[in-house]
């Protein structure tokens, strides 16, 4: 989940006396995303990221919860569905911001969200999308995430063009 995906309705936890969000621990890595598998995604200018596919269920309610913010900042996750759709994300059990980029069926990425660990809004898309990429809150723009950019989708995965 985005940092969890809303698959339900429900309230977003207050904050706890130490300021977390959550209030869980956070860890350098957690079994979901560890077991999730590894992709090569291609970045606007030719350039290549290692990123986590989160194809099921469980994986993309999982995505960067309890993750420590070191461990967010190593760690980059493509949230992929089996056919476009608008996606909600939350921010519950993420210690560090993020940026969001979503995107088309053809790699298109439509829009780039900033998340922070106290926000309290969902985020989603305009429009119906296939994938949406969370990365530490800086690195989207370092990897020429924009509106308009183009994104070269790993082979194989569900909602990509062309599958």
């Amino acid at each position: 989940m985005l940092a969890g995906l809303v698959l339900g309705t429900g309230t977003l936890p207050a904050v706890d006396d130490q300021g977390q969000h959550g209030a869980a621990a956070c860890a350098e890595e957690t079994e979901a995303v560890a077991g999730m598998p590894t992709a090569e995604l291609g970045l606007p200018g030719g350039k290549h990221l290692r990123v986590r596919v989160a194809a099921t269920g469980a994986d993309r309610a999982a995505g960067m919860q309890h993750l420590c913010a070191e461990a967010v900042d190593a760690t980059a996750i493509l949230f992929v569905f089996e056919r476009p759709r608008r996606p909600h994300f939350h921010m519950n059990n993420v210690h560090a911001p993020l940026d969001i980029a979503f995107i088309a069926p053809d790699g298109r990425i439509v829009e780039v969200h900033r998340m922070t660990p106290d926000q309290e809004t969902l985020t989603s898309p305009g429009e119906p999308v296939a994938a949406a990429l969370e990365v530490a809150a800086g690195r989207g723009a370092a990897y020429g995430l924009a509106a308009g950019a183009v994104v070269e989708m790993p082979a194989g995965l569900p909602g990509r063009a062309g599958n």
